[in-house]
C-alpha cells in the first residue's frame, strides 16, 4: 500500500496522534476515560487513554504486575491484507538490552526475629524496580515511537514529492525487555503463589505487546480511517478488559497480602512459641546440666567405693592369710592342747594315786604318832641313855687322841702313816689317819 493513497486525516492520526478517537455509545468508558481531557489521548500500560501535560512523547510498554486469574481472550476483527502483509523489521544491533540493577542480597538472622516490614521489604523494593524501570522504558518507548513516526512522516512526504511508486510504510520495532526479569529475589522465588503471579504478568504483558503490535500495525498500515478508528476502539476495549483484569489482579494481589500478613502473623505465633521451646530448652538443659554434674559427683562417689572395695578386698585377702595361718596355729595349739590334757589327765591319776597314798600315810602318820605318844617314855630314858654315851664317847674321844698320840711319837707308823693298833677284846681294828 503506497502513502499516497492515505487520505490526510488518517496520516495525522497515525502521526500526531493528538485527534480523540470515536467512541461507540455501547461501549463503557473507565474512570482514566472520564478523567481524560481534550487535549491528546495517549495509551498507557493499564490498557486505558489518558492525556500527558506538557508535550510529553508516547509512552507505551507491556510492563505490568498482572494476576493468577487468566480471562477468555476477546475475538479480534480480521485485520485488513495489507496489515497482514507487514512484516517487523530486525533488531538494530547496535540497541543493547537494559542492564539489569544490581540487586541487594537479603540475609536473615538465624537467631533473631523479623519483622512482617522486614519481610515485605524485598518484594517492595522488588515492585518499585520494577515500576522504576517500566516507567523508564515507557519513556524511551514513546520518544522512540515519535522518533520514527516523524521519520516516517518525513520519508513520506519525501516520496509525495518525488514521482514514481510508493514504498508502504515500515512498522515500528518494539523495544526489548521491560524489566529485568533475569534475577528475582529469594522471597519470589521460593512462593509458589507469587512466582505463578509473576509468570501470569508476563503472559500478560506479551499479550499486551502483541495487542499494543497490532495496534501500531493497523494505525500505520490501514487504508481507511474509519476502519483505523474502529480497531483503535477495539484495541481499546481489549485494553479496558485487561485493565479489567488488572483491577482484579490487584484484589488478587490484596488478598494475597493479607494471606501473606495472615502467614507472617502465623510465622510470628510459630516464632514465639518457638522462643517458649527454646526457654524450655535452655531451662531442660540446665537441668540436664545439673543432672550431669550429679551423675559426675556419683561417678567420683563409685570410683572411691570401688577403690574402698579394692582395698577391702585386699584387707580380705591378707585376713583370709591370716585366719589360715591363725587356724593352723590353732590346730597346732590344739594338739599342744590335748598332749596338755593327756599330760594333766596322767598327773591327775598320779596326784589321785598320790592322794590316796598320802591318805594312808596320814592314816599311818597318825597311827605312828598314837605309838609315838606310846614309846615316848622310852625315848625320854633313850635320850638320857644318850647323854651319857656321849659322855661316854667324848672320853673315849680323848683316850682315843692321847692314844694316837702316844703310837705317833713311840710306835712306828706305817708308809700311809697310819698305825695299826691292837685289837680290842671284841676282834676290831681301828684305822686312824694323822690329825
Amino acid at each position: 500500500m503506497s502513502s499516497s493513497a492515505r487520505p490526510p486525516g488518517r496520516s495525522t492520526l497515525a502521526r500526531s496522534k493528538s485527534l480523540r478517537l470515536p467512541r461507540p455509545t455501547a461501549q463503557p468508558q473507565s474512570k482514566d476515560d472520564l478523567a481524560q481531557p481534550e487535549g491528546g489521548c495517549q495509551l498507557r500500560r493499564h490498557g486505558s487513554m489518558r492525556a500527558i501535560g506538557g508535550g510529553a512523547p508516547a509512552a507505551m510498554s507491556a510492563s505490568y504486575h498482572g494476576s493468577l486469574q487468566s480471562e477468555p481472550q476477546p475475538a479480534r476483527k480480521p485485520q485488513p491484507e495489507s496489515a497482514r502483509k507487514v512484516q517487523l523489521p530486525p533488531q538494530q544491533p547496535g540497541r543493547s538490552k537494559p542492564r539489569p540493577e544490581s540487586k541487594p542480597t537479603f540475609a536473615a538472622s538465624a537467631t533473631g526475629k523479623s519483622s512482617p516490614e522486614e519481610d515485605e521489604a524485598p518484594m517492595k523494593e522488588h515492585f518499585a524496580r520494577l515500576v522504576q524501570e517500566h516507567d523508564r522504558l515507557q519513556v524511551k518507548y514513546g520518544r522512540l515511537r515519535a522518533h520514527l513516526v516523524e521519520r516516517e512522516c518525513r520519508r513520506e512526504q519525501q516520496l509525495q514529492q518525488q514521482p514514481g511508486p510508493k514504498g508502504p510504510l515500515a512498522p515500528i520495532p518494539e523495544d526489548e525487555a521491560d524489566s529485568p526479569d533475569g534475577e528475582l529475589p529469594p522471597c519470589v522465588r521460593d512462593s509458589p503463589l507469587l512466582m505463578g503471579l509473576h509468570l501470569e504478568a508476563q503472559r500478560l504483558q506479551q499479550e499486551l505487546r502483541r495487542a499494543q503490535r497490532a495496534y501500531w500495525d493497523l494505525v500505520l498500515g490501514s487504508d481507511s480511517g474509519d476502519d483505523s478508528a474502529e480497531v483503535v476502539v477495539d484495541l481499546l476495549s481489549q485494553l479496558e478488559k485487561r485493565d479489567t483484569e488488572l483491577s482484579r489482579a490487584r484484589g488478587r494481589c490484596e488478598r494475597l497480602s493479607e494471606a501473606l500478613a495472615q502467614s507472617e502473623r502465623e510465622v510470628a505465633a510459630c516464632r514465639d512459641a518457638l522462643h517458649d521451646y527454646q526457654l524450655q530448652m535452655e531451662a531442660q538443659r540446665a537441668a540436664h546440666e545439673a543432672q550431669r554434674s550429679h551423675v559426675h559427683d556419683l561417678q567420683v562417689q563409685l570410683g572411691e567405693a570401688r577403690e574402698g572395695c579394692e582395698f577391702l578386698q585386699a584387707e580380705r585377702a591378707t585376713l583370709a592369710e591370716a585366719q589360715l595361718e591363725s587356724e593352723a596355729e590353732m590346730r597346732r595349739l590344739r594338739g599342744l592342747l590335748e598332749a596338755a590334757l593327756e599330760t594333766s589327765r596322767i598327773l591327775y591319776q598320779r596326784c589321785a594315786k598320790l592322794f590316796a597314798k598320802c591318805q594312808q600315810k596320814s592314816v599311818r602318820l597318825s597311827q605312828l604318832e598314837s605309838q609315838l605318844e606310846c614309846q615316848r617314855p622310852i625315848a625320854e630314858a633313850t635320850a638320857s641313855s644318850g647323854q651319857a654315851l656321849a659322855q661316854l664317847s667324848a672320853k673315849l674321844q680323848a683316850f682315843l687322841k692321847t692314844s694316837v698320840l702316844f703310837a705317833a711319837s713311840h710306835l712306828q707308823l706305817d708308809s700311809e702313816g697310819t698305825f695299826k693298833p691292837a685289837k680290842t677284846a671284841r676282834g676290831s681294828s681301828f684305822r686312824l689317819s694323822p690329825a
